[in-house]
């Protein structure tokens, strides 16, 4: 009689450790709404905004960066939107965007090696998301939308030996376009 009370007592214990522990980590999560673009994502910790631009062949671009570094996991997470401001871009569909809209060339990714891409659905939103090779010892996967007049980029950077997939999932999953007039033509 007095085991079984000690077991469950044990029990009781590991379960307010493991609920404190789910805790502890889910609270480094925060909601980023983004008022003048009318988004919302949840990232892995206080993002950091960053105005930045790249060079194309053809054009210079200028975007909004917000980033967040995850030293438990040992990853990156960009949040990058790039108007889209060229008067040969409007009124063209989000398909037709995703593959003519030069991308802001992040440092890391110039030299990255695409190991894949799948154009998928999201309600009515339509995506690009691309498995990459940055290095030998790191590895990126894109998301990106072509809504509007915006271009959408999110890209997970991690080490390959710890890859972070639920962190991912969760933050590639959890950007929201706020307004109802995004429609895929």
């Amino acid at each position: 009689m007095i085991s079984n009370r000690k077991n469950i007592v044990i029990a009781s214990i590991l379960v307010l450790i493991l609920t404190g522990c789910a805790l502890a980590v889910k609270s480094k999560w925060q909601f980023l709404y983004l008022e003048k673009y009318d988004i919302s994502i949840e990232m892995p910790g206080k993002a950091r905004h960053f105005n930045m631009s790249s060079q194309t062949a053809s054009s210079s671009l200028s975007y909004d960066e917000w980033l967040v570094n995850d030293d438990e996991t040992n990853s990156q997470y960009f949040l990058i939107l790039q108007k889209i401001e060229s008067e040969q871009y409007k009124g063209k569909p989000d398909s037709w965007l995703l593959e003519n809209v030069p991308h802001p060339n992040v440092g890391f990714m110039v030299k990255a090696k695409e190991l894949s891409k799948e154009r998928e659905y999201q309600g009515k939103l339509i995506y690009d998301e691309q498995i990459w090779q940055v290095d030998k010892r790191q590895g990126a996967v894109t998301r990106t939308y072509a809504i509007k007049d915006m271009m959408v980029q999110l890209i997970h950077l991690y080490r390959k030996n710890a890859p972070a997939e639920l962190e991912r999932i969760r933050f590639m999953d959890s950007i929201k376009f706020e307004s109802n007039s995004n429609k895929m033509e």
